[in-house]
């Protein structure tokens, strides 16, 4: 099967929705935005041993499915439309597979995508395919998404006096990962598979911040994917501000709560560790109890965890209200 036998057999159905994607046979995708609307466009790029592996889960003995790796690489991206208060409509993929990608392979991974695609009302539209002989696989990503005009979630809008919050539980996917390679301990089986599966498919939370976007009750927007600490250390930059965040209210799953009860250095990766996919973002303090409610007709569990101060530091307050600091404060890419 050559490269375009492979597109036209398992790439091509995945557009058939998007008219402009004129059945991948062309150069190139043509879309027109929603009148009022403007596009957004983001990019991610996920590489074998680095955001992904097929090494054999320590319980079960099996490898990773290609099919959860395309899940997760497109869920990553949408985490990313989440951010900016965005709606995802389309995805470009482009593929640099080695040696031991197969038809099989293929075939895994874009049942993958095709069941996201689904789920989430997204469309393949276009990409590209290399394959070479040896080096890890690498797949990259582009999400086109729509917002309503001027509502755009930025990094740069917090203002002091802003609360934070975050959605759903954090550190389930760092720790997800330790899981996985059998390094968490006390764990439940079924709060160790929570854990992992937790890594393998983190949970967009597009939906809702497209609505909080549209209310105008969000002031400045992240998603934590490099580590909650990191992250929100971009939106002080960005918006030239601190802030303090209270250690004990970070939201956390019983799995993680666990964790931690038998190993307190687990703050360390809850705090630091990634992979979560979760939307980090500052309310004025005024709209807090306007957000809550959309939140919650949404069906989206938010939490405060501080709020935005003057300066330019982020302080984090243990359960006595001493200064925290990781050894680390997140993923560094280089």
């Amino acid at each position: 099967m050559n490269e375009f036998e492979c597109i036209e057999k398992y790439f091509a159905p995945l557009s058939a929705a998007a008219e402009g994607a004129l059945g991948l046979k062309d150069d190139a995708f043509i879309m027109s935005p929603k009148a009022g609307h403007q596009v957004v466009v983001s990019k991610d790029i996920i590489s074998e041993n680095i955001h992904f592996t097929f090494d054999l889960d320590s319980h079960s003995g099996e490898k990773i499915e290609p099919a959860y790796v395309a899940r997760k690489l497109l869920r990553g991206n949408l985490s990313d439309m989440a951010a900016m208060g965005a709606k995802p409509k389309y995805y470009l993929l482009g593929v640099l597979w080695n040696h031991t990608v197969n038809e099989a392979w293929i075939e895994s991974f874009v049942s993958g995508l095709a069941e996201d695609q689904k789920h989430f009302g997204v469309t393949l539209v276009g990409g590209d395919t290399v394959k070479r002989e040896d080096g890890r696989i690498s797949l990259s990503m582009t999400v086109i998404g729509e917002v309503k005009k001027d509502h755009a979630l930025k990094r740069s809008g917090a203002k002091v006096g802003d609360k934070i919050y975050v959605t759903g539980t954090i550190g389930d996917g760092a720790l997800g990962l330790l899981a996985f390679r059998g390094a968490v301990k006390g764990l439940t089986r079924e709060q160790r598979d929570f854990l992992v599966e937790r890594y393998h498919l983190p949970e967009p939370r597009h939906e809702v911040m497209a609505k909080l976007a549209e209310a105008g009750v969000v002031s400045a927007a992240i998603d934590v994917s490099d580590g909650l600490m990191a992250d929100i250390d971009h939106v002080l930059a960005a918006s030239k501000v601190g802030a303090t965040i209270d250690r004990s209210a970070i939201p956390l799953s019983h799995a993680a709560a666990d964790s931690l009860k038998h190993d307190t250095k687990l703050w360390d990766v809850v705090l630091s560790g990634g992979d979560d996919y979760e939307v980090a973002f500052t309310v004025p303090a005024d709209k807090a109890k306007e957000m809550e409610a959309l939140a919650k007709e949404q069906g989206t569990p938010v939490t405060c965890i501080g709020k935005i101060t003057a300066g330019k530091e982020l302080e984090v307050l243990d359960a006595e209200g001493k200064p925290y600091s990781p050894d680390r404060r997140g993923y560094r890419h280089f």
